[in-house]
């Protein structure tokens, strides 16, 4: 029941420290932000039974500090398949399940965005013609403009996509536990099926057995046929419960291997134990592993991080970029050269981005409030799970 817990996105949180906001983002709010931080320690995301490590993705907040390197192409197994365990089937999952190929494509795109956000504009070319009526006195220049970003937008246009990015990685490993867990949840269901059927075929051999000594002892005159009745609904019984287990473990198999991305894979021999899952549990150090390290929550914190960013990104977008040309040429009216230079920008008057700065603040309060409701949903979610286990 314990492995319920990481469904539904990992229960899990960080520590919480006070926002550092600008002062001019109003909130109704009262709970404080979290920080989303690098986190190395073995373990952490080690979260109740799961056992899945990873590094994890970048926390930097420095554009393009994230290098986004993920694998969708689907990886046969390669096992004995005469007997697989449970490590077998999460290696079969993270390589072929479409969620997570779903979810690497995303982060792909997003590593796109980030870097097309921050390229410079290109510049023009071309011809300018002047007086071209005027036969003598025409004049020709050639010119090349170049827009000028100014304010650091470029900057700030990746350091927001680079928090969304980390945002989406973060999912992406949240995914993972998700996908854990079910084939965690999934194999021990079948698993359980399977020593069932070994059971109830022992016990099926015994009651034949049985069965057989009561038509004997019938024959020997030693017996009545109360007792062979009495052996043959035994038997009966054995069957049918025989026949339930085989249809739970084939239940449990097709959802095991349609979680694995490999449908396609015959039924075989489940190698693992029960040993250790009926272990005590001391549920506030439970809660402590919890908060350590969810990619859910870390994924919320990012959120956070990107609206802040987007607040700073915003804020600069009324600082008008520059437009700089410069023309060369020859007039003919005085057989002589030109050079022209302009540049330009607009002015600020009426539209100073205000609306965007407004739409920024509510995102960020938006993301707070974001974070705080996952991290109830967790307190929420352990407690349930600690009352069906105790139960």
């Amino acid at each position: 029941m314990l492995l319920a817990v990481l469904c539904n996105g990992c229960i899990s949180g960080r520590n919480l420290t006070k926002p550092n906001t600008s002062s001019d983002v109003k909130s109704s709010q009262t709970f404080v932000e979290p920080v989303a931080e690098n986190d190395n320690a073995a373990g952490d995301r080690a979260v109740v039974l799961a056992s899945y490590q990873s590094s994890g993705p970048a926390t930097t907040t420095a554009p393009g500090s994230i290098e986004v390197s993920v694998t969708t192409e689907a990886v046969p197994l390669q096992t004995n398949t005469t007997s697989m365990s449970v490590s077998d089937f999460e290696a079969l999952a993270f390589a072929n399940n479409p969620s997570i190929q779903e979810l690497a494509a995303s982060t792909r795109k997003a590593a796109g965005f980030r870097t097309q956000v921050g390229l410079r504009a290109n510049p023009t070319i071309g011809y300018q013609g002047m007086q071209l009526a005027d036969k003598g006195t025409d004049q020709h220049t050639a010119f090349i403009e170049q827009q000028i970003i100014t304010g650091g937008k470029l900057g700030l246009n990746q350091r927001v996509l680079n928090e969304t990015l980390r945002a989406q990685l973060w999912e992406l490993e949240a995914q993972k536990y998700r996908i854990q867990t079910d084939i965690r949840v999934k194999f021990y269901e079948a698993l359980a099926a399977q020593e069932r059927i070994k059971l109830v075929t022992e016990f099926q051999e015994l009651a034949t057995k049985s069965l057989n000594i009561a038509e004997l002892r019938k024959k020997a005159m030693e017996g009545s046929q109360v007792e062979v009745l009495q052996a043959k609904v035994q038997l009966n019984g054995v069957e049918l419960v025989r026949q339930q287990a085989e249809i739970q473990f084939s239940s449990a198999w097709g959802e095991l291997v349609a979680m694995a991305g490999s449908p396609q894979l015959a039924p075989t021999n489940l190698q693992g134990s029960f040993d250790g899952l009926d272990r005590a549990m001391d549920w506030d150090s439970t809660w402590t592993n919890v908060l350590n390290g969810s990619p859910e929550y870390k994924a919320a914190a990012t959120r956070i991080q990107r609206a802040r960013a987007n607040i700073d990104r915003q804020k600069v977008q009324s600082i008008p970029n520059l437009t700089s040309q410069l023309a060369a040429g020859v007039d003919n009216g005085t057989n002589s050269g030109i050079i022209n230079y302009q540049i330009g920008a607009p002015i600020p008057v009426f539209n100073k981005n205000q609306g965007n700065i407004a739409a920024a603040q509510a995102e960020y309060c938006r993301a707070l409030a974001e974070a705080k409701r996952i991290e109830n949903s967790m307190q929420s979610r352990l407690a349930s799970v600690s009352r069906d286990f105790e139960s």
